[in-house]
């Protein structure tokens, strides 16, 4: 019913194919870009960041923090390996907060991918309703 209803409007069967299709296109476009204003993508923080890589994370820094302020002699080391301690945990601490990081900007990057591909599902369908009004 809403097919002949198209192709009615349209004039012939060739041109409901195209308009059809591109309609169908801009239509998917805009779900994207609707899709990417919801808050879906957040979820994914709690998959990517866990309460283990919080502690985890919070022990790191913590521990080097505390590390950097102190002495080779009251640590009990000497300097070559306080320096040695002090590398391995900032490299911890550095992959821990890259993975923070990460967390964060994750969800942000999916919301980016559906907007842009909305928006280009949506120009491509206008421009493809366009050429078919043309021919």
């Amino acid at each position: 019913m809403m097919n002949d209803a198209l192709k009615s409007a349209a004039g012939s069967k060739e041109d409901s194919g195209p308009f059809s299709f591109a309609l169908i296109v801009i239509l998917v476009g805009v779900m994207l870009i609707l899709a990417s204003l919801l808050p879906v993508g957040d979820f994914t923080k709690d998959v990517l960041w866990t309460d283990e890589d919080a502690a985890a994370f919070s022990h790191i820094s913590q521990e080097y923090h505390r590390k950097s302020y102190q002495t080779p002699q009251r640590a009990g080391l000497t300097e070559e390996q306080l320096k040695a301690q002090l590398e391995k945990m900032k490299i911890q601490y550095e992959v821990m907060r890259a993975k923070l990081q990460n967390a964060q900007q994750q969800p942000t990057t999916w919301k980016r991918y559906l907007l842009w591909t909305g928006v280009l599902l949506v120009v491509s369908g206008f421009l493809g309703h366009k050429s078919s009004d043309q021919r």
